[in-house]
């Protein structure tokens, strides 16, 4: 006679996902993570307070980035944690799970560092030093889209995840926080910025 296990109310869980290999479950609680092994009906937790997690059933590879001031990057790996980075925040994957970018920023100095893991080989790699401080990014295909506010300004750059390049395609003054994002097609910036209690929404091409 088989009996269902409750594991978590549905409303606090965003993640469920069934892993071939281990033939173990990874399901979160609000921001707090687990195993479940649905044979010896044993939970076990890899980690709290995350502020998001990526799954990569085909490599295997889980990867959390813990919230808040102890910001930590862990890469998983067939239920063993493998790597960790402190201070991290922001991760993003390429189109092929080869590939984990992340952030670490110096609020002294006003500068965001990008760093990239090759999640094969597991080395980690700093690629580029930014002057400010990240508001927003976003991946499409094979550019990383970064909105950083430095001095008043805000830039918006492309890194090239193939060619490693960094460019900058735009900037505008505004002493309000603006949010901004790269369309899906990858040829459109879309931002917004308070203006006298107003949201304005602007897109422009990028060139």
């Amino acid at each position: 006679e088989q009996h269902a296990q409750k594991l978590v109310d549905p409303e606090k869980c965003k993640t469920f996902a069934y892993i071939r290999e281990s033939k173990k479950i990874i399901f979160n609680n609000h921001n707090d993570y687990y195993f479940f092994d649905p044979v010896d009906k044993k939970t076990d937790l890899i980690c709290k307070n995350a502020a998001e997690m990526i799954i990569d059933t085909r490599h295997k590879t889980f990867i959390t980035v813990t919230a808040d001031l102890d910001s930590r990057l862990n890469i998983f790996y067939k239920n063993n944690q493998v790597f960790s980075v402190e201070n991290a925040f922001g991760i993003y994957t390429d189109r092929n799970y080869h590939n984990c970018f992340f952030f670490i920023e110096d609020d002294e100095i006003e500068k965001t560092d990008l760093y990239v893991i090759d999640l094969e080989l597991l080395e980690q790699k700093k690629l580029e030093q930014i002057n400010g401080l990240l508001q927003s990014a976003n991946v499409v295909g094979d550019l990383l889209f970064l909105n950083i506010n430095h001095d008043g300004y805000f830039y918006f750059y492309l890194y090239n995840l193939k060619q490693s390049a960094l460019t900058l395609h735009h900037h505008i003054r505004s002493d309000n926080p603006v949010y901004a994002l790269l369309a899906p097609n990858g040829k459109k910036i879309a931002y917004t910025e308070e203006d006298e209690g107003r949201t304005v929404l602007s897109v422009f091409e990028i060139d």
